[in-house]
């Protein structure tokens, strides 16, 4: 059974998590064009600016369900959705350690 925080990678797959920790969070300003379409049919070209908060992100889960380098959305209890790379996994004994890279916006504006 899945618990309240899990990770769910680009090709399908949950898994629970648990032990869950963020560290050495950091905010970077990042933007891009966008367009935005107005009531009247028209649209005004812009750009989309953005707050990431990218964090270093470790948690615990079930021997072999994740791998390094898979990408994939992880829910937290506490703070909602996060974006997550897997960049390495230990091997424990009866769970793994799993150490990545978090991104989430946190702001933006047009």
């Amino acid at each position: 059974m899945i618990g309240d925080e899990a990770f769910a990678t680009e090709a399908g797959k949950v898994v629970g998590v648990w032990n869950l920790r963020f560290s050495n969070s950091k905010r970077i300003s990042e933007a891009k064009p966008c367009w935005r379409q107005q009531e009247d049919g028209s649209s005004i070209e812009g750009q989309l600016k953005y707050v990431v908060e990218v964090s270093k992100v470790e948690f615990q889960t079930s021997p072999d369900a994740v791998l390094v380098g898979e990408k994939g959305q992880l829910s937290t209890d506490q703070d909602g959705f996060c974006k997550v790379e897997i960049t390495a996994v230990e091997i424990g004994d009866g769970c793994d350690l799993v150490l990545g890279e978090a991104r989430k916006v946190v702001d933006w504006e047009f």
